[in-house]
């Protein structure tokens, strides 16, 4: 998003809206990550439910796993030329 802004392809109100959702998170002593609420709400995450932690080059994604599974379909078929609309 910063090379975006550098760009003139967005602009610095945008990059703060999108720094503003940003939380900083730690691992506790027994290597459990905790994700803000908002944040659970916002992915359709529940506590206690399974996610799919997925790599994404220079970041990892926490999904709901049938979020992951529709946009990654999705993905293929956008690369594939049968384009839909991706969330």
């Amino acid at each position: 998003m910063m090379d975006r802004v550098k760009r003139g392809e967005a602009t610095r109100a945008e990059l703060r809206v999108l720094a503003a959702s940003m939380i900083e998170a730690s691992f506790d002593a027994q290597g459990r990550l905790t994700v803000d609420s908002a944040l659970r709400e916002f992915a359709g995450i529940e506590p206690g439910s399974q996610v799919v932690v997925a790599g994404s080059f220079d970041r990892v994604e926490i999904w709901n796993p049938q979020r992951y599974a529709r946009q990654t379909s999705e993905g293929g078929a956008h690369m594939l030329g049968s384009a839909t609309t991706v969330e």
